[in-house]
């Protein structure tokens, strides 16, 4: 059929009017041709990504089409069609364009929201919040990121289409008064079927169909971070609801601890002492002890809503000031202040725990605490490259080095720096 319909329209008819003067067949089928140029299906540099494609009009669309054309009995009307056409079009375009604005706008109030939030879970050591809420964001940001993609697509679509009409209206516009009604009427179908024939590409149609899976779990997320942020976004701590946690996830130390050791007693086969030393409990902690455990104590350390993280702020602004002149001195005597805090203040563990319990979990909040510091608040690694860096600090290592309760804050500055000292 298209073939059919372009043959037709690349035919030179005898006027109806009977005009056998060859100049003005030669001038009009000169103007026809040019028209024709200006309807030249469009096409795709070599490479390029595939915005739109072109189809065979179906014969019911045809139909259509040129039922509704035939009804117009001007040869005004027509053009009246044409011009209808590439107003819709142009519409069309213009609400797509529109659109793409709007969701562009809505993606950098999203991000700056995204980073608000970021920043206020970190404050609070919300682990929880903080991963949820990435997952989250970069969720929608990909759902925005799409939706501006595909109504790109759908405007360049628009714009080929917009093109095509104007250029066949201005074509037949200015041939109104040489073409016949039928010649107006073959030309204007061509133009709105060529236009139709123009639709996005397979690959477009897939972006946009992607956006509903997007869409669904986009959805999940949403309902499970607005539940989180009710239930651990809060700008207050419920301290007894965080002294049962605290417990609980000592508890639980103290229990992955036991069955470790009773695990390994099996293996051996024979007795085997398992000491509660800082070196050993700081081994199971990097070693056997899961990434979740240990990113937990965060919660309780750098939460900012609390007395443990209103300490570690005051040390990080203080030292950030101040970092060529903080000794190490200064920095242990910190941690050993946030570590009674913790266990003396804020959850008098001596009174939760006794005996072989007491010196474990002492030992665990002391390695934990110490990784909290050294890998988070990142002023201190950098406050103690600084003074190893000075002859004053590698005194100070060395006198640090001789007595015996510095021993594992040493080993602590050792691994921050890489080696020995």
């Amino acid at each position: 059929q298209s073939k059919e319909w372009k043959d037709t329209m690349g035919t030179d008819k005898p006027s109806k009017k009977g005009d056998n003067n060859e100049k003005e067949k030669e001038k009009d089928k000169g103007s026809k041709q040019a028209m024709m140029q200006h309807m030249e299906k469009p096409t795709h540099g070599k490479g390029a990504l595939s915005v739109f494609t072109m189809e065979d009009v179906s014969a019911l669309d045809h139909s259509k089409i040129s039922s509704q054309l035939s009804g117009i009995k001007t040869k005004e009307g027509l053009v009246q069609q044409l011009q209808a056409a590439n107003y819709k079009v142009a519409t069309k375009k213009a609400a797509h364009e529109e659109k793409v604005v709007r969701s562009r706008k809505e993606l950098m109030d999203m991000s700056l929201q995204y980073r608000d939030e970021k920043t206020l879970w970190r404050k609070y050591a919300v682990i929880e919040l903080q991963d949820l809420c990435e997952v989250y964001y970069k969720a929608k940001m990909k759902y925005y990121h799409t939706i501006i993609d595909v109504e790109m697509k759908y405007a360049e679509t628009c714009q080929v289409k917009y093109e095509k009409l104007d250029k066949s209206l201005t074509a037949v516009s200015g041939h109104l008064s040489q073409w016949t009604l039928e010649d107006v009427r073959s030309s204007v179908l061509q133009a709105l079927e060529i236009a139709y024939s123009i639709r996005l590409s397979k690959e477009v149609m897939e972006k946009r169909d992607e956006l509903k899976s997007i869409q669904v779990v986009l959805d999940e997320y949403e309902k499970e971070y607005l539940l989180l942020k009710q239930e651990k976004g809060n700008s207050h701590v419920d301290m007894t609801l965080r002294s049962h946690e605290v417990i609980k996830y000592l508890t639980e130390l103290i229990g992955v601890k036991r069955n470790f050791d009773k695990a390994s007693k099996d293996k051996s086969d024979k007795s085997t002492s398992h000491s509660h030393t800082l070196e050993e409990i700081d081994e199971f902690v990097h070693v056997v002890l899961d990434e979740k455990k240990r990113r937990q104590i965060q919660c309780y350390i750098l939460d900012e809503r609390v007395k443990e993280g209103i300490m570690c702020k005051t040390f990080r602004e203080s030292t950030s000031k101040n970092a060529k002149n903080t000794t190490l001195e200064e920095i242990y005597e910190f941690v050993e202040s946030l570590i009674a805090q913790f266990t003396q203040q804020s959850f008098p563990i001596d009174k939760l725990f006794n005996g072989k319990d007491l010196s474990l979990v002492q030992a665990f909040v002391k390695v934990l605490v110490y990784d909290c510091v050294f890998i988070h608040i990142f002023v201190v690694r950098d406050a103690v490259r600084i003074c190893l860096d000075s002859d004053r600090g590698k005194q100070e290592y060395k006198q640090l080095k001789k007595i015996k309760h510095f021993a594992y804050f040493i080993i602590r500055v050792d691994t921050s720096v890489g080696s020995k000292t």
